[in-house]
């Protein structure tokens, strides 16, 4: 009964944190998705003219920024394959 108990304790552990990657994981696509959008509405913006450049330029770097780092934060936790007992 305990050998039962802890495979079914280590299983479960496992399928939390593989839902919990997943929910990681889509999360940082939701978020690049809208930075993906921003940068283009601000690239529509700049065209129009409503934006000058150096806005332009201070705002576009601050997105492809942020999107470096879910593009960082998708390869380290791509990475996790540890498993705990």
């Amino acid at each position: 009964m305990l050998i039962t108990f802890l495979i079914m304790k280590l299983t479960f552990d496992g399928i939390l944190k593989e839902c919990n990657r997943i929910a990681f994981e889509r999360e940082l696509m939701e978020r690049g998705a809208h930075l993906k959008s921003k940068l283009a509405r601000l690239e529509i913006d700049y065209y129009k003219g409503s934006v000058d450049s150096q806005a332009y330029e201070r705002v576009q770097t601050e997105i492809l920024r942020e999107l470096d780092e879910i593009s960082k934060q998708k390869i380290n936790s791509s990475g996790d394959t540890s498993v705990e007992l």
